[in-house]
């Protein structure tokens, strides 16, 4: 994905003080044209899905947060205000809840094959998706997109939050997250 692509570039600058070049493929198997000092971004689904059959150094999730202290957004949903009817808005809100169950039960049913306990392929898709955005979410990707923009990675933007709930279309307020 653009933004998977984006946060690796932005921790290669950053953390890791190297500017490599880079090159698009779209091999089935990338990993058999690798030279020695060349790496891969591979997106994956699941803990194990990749380090099954291959080393992978890291999760970039997990190094954004490392590095941050704050969680990554690599997808937002997002429509201006009445775009939707309130019974479009339930049913995307019903569909995002059915989708979450899905690819918790998912994850669990393919945790074996993929060298995972049930509960971390649970964790890791239940506890890493959020259909949501709260104050912590904001704030990280708010923090990408100024890196990013700052190192020139991203073109300069505004980009603003919600002002209203989902369904209510009550005002709302950020919220900050509470260690």
């Amino acid at each position: 994905s653009s933004s998977s692509m984006t946060l690796l570039r932005l921790l290669l600058i950053e953390r890791w003080h190297t500017s490599p070049v880079f090159a698009r493929r779209r091999e089935l198997e990338p990993f058999s044209a690798l030279a020695p000092g060349e790496g891969v971004l591979v997106l994956h689904e699941l803990p194990g899905m990749i380090r099954r059959d291959y080393a992978v150094a890291m999760d970039l999730g997990t190094v954004w947060f490392q590095h941050t202290g704050l969680p990554f957004v690599f997808l937002v949903w997002a429509a201006r205000q009445d775009v939707l009817s309130l019974d479009q808005l339930r049913l995307l809100n019903q569909q995002l809840h059915h989708a979450a169950k899905a690819s918790r039960e998912l994850a669990v049913e393919y945790a074996a094959y993929y060298g995972t306990s049930p509960e971390l392929a649970a964790e890791f898709v239940g506890g890493n998706r959020r259909y949501y955005l709260d104050y912590f979410l904001l704030e990280g990707m708010s923090e990408f997109l100024s890196r990013a923009q700052n190192l020139d990675l991203l073109p300069q933007t505004v980009h603003d939050t919600a002002r209203a709930g989902l369904l209510s279309r009550a005002p709302v307020r950020p919220r900050r997250r509470v260690a």
